[in-house]
């Protein structure tokens, strides 16, 4: 599978293949970075351990049918807000996510082509998160 996604650093960063770096750059910068994933490497399946810490989930279609390969983003809402590991997660084949955030109130979004989830808030705890469903929408564009 390709999957492309813009990536925007700030005129104190640059970007790089790695993403965006601290060195200085002479401006904001962007631009189309491709990733090739190998299915084999995609999680099949969510993890029967949701005890510790981190949000899962399924990405689906507006007919229900799971969505491989959307890319789930998260935004801190909470105060204060924990640093964000990573820019997103990508679902697997079977529509699923895991992303081991650490604790806090984050807003959830999914991305798939020119579709897009409606947000849901989620409080990621060390007891365990349920797991959520993100539905996309066209509509939401």
């Amino acid at each position: 599978m390709r999957f492309e996604l813009t990536m925007i650093c700030t005129a104190a960063m640059a970007l790089t293949p790695a993403g965006c770096s601290p060195e200085p750059a002479s401006g904001i910068n962007d631009e189309v970075v491709a990733y090739e994933v190998d299915d084999d490497s995609m999680q099949t399946s969510l993890p029967e351990d949701t005890s510790s810490t981190g949000l899962g989930g399924t990405v689906l279609n507006a007919d229900g049918s799971p969505i491989a390969g959307a890319f789930i983003q998260v935004e801190c809402i909470g105060k204060p807000c924990p640093a964000i590991p990573d820019l997103g997660v990508l679902s697997n084949e079977s529509g699923h996510f895991r992303w081991p955030l650490p604790q806090g109130r984050f807003r959830v979004v999914a991305r798939f082509e020119n579709d897009v989830s409606t947000p849901v808030e989620v409080r990621v705890l060390d007891a365990g998160t349920p797991p959520i469903e993100l539905t996309l929408d066209s509509s939401t564009r």
